[in-house]
């Protein structure tokens, strides 16, 4: 809701911190999410590496957007 401003004032580095919360319940949508933020350095320094291990992550779990953007890093 933070990244896009539906509902709330929009701020990505809001966005980024609640992603970041998501983690830990390992979410697959929310750590692809969090993986696209690293790759554009949108609200975090931009990360490939970084970007890479959550796409994954959520790649791994099954998440259909995050295997096809795995597939084109």
């Amino acid at each position: 809701m933070y990244l896009f401003g539906e509902g709330v004032k929009k701020g990505v580095r809001k966005a980024v911190e609640q992603f970041q919360k998501a983690k830990l319940g390992e979410v697959p949508g929310d750590m692809w999410r969090l993986g696209l933020l690293y790759e554009e350095g949108k609200g975090v320094p931009e990360d490939k590496e970084e970007a890479i291990s959550f796409i994954r992550f959520a790649a791994r779990r099954g998440y259909s957007r995050a295997q096809l953007k795995l597939g084109d890093l």
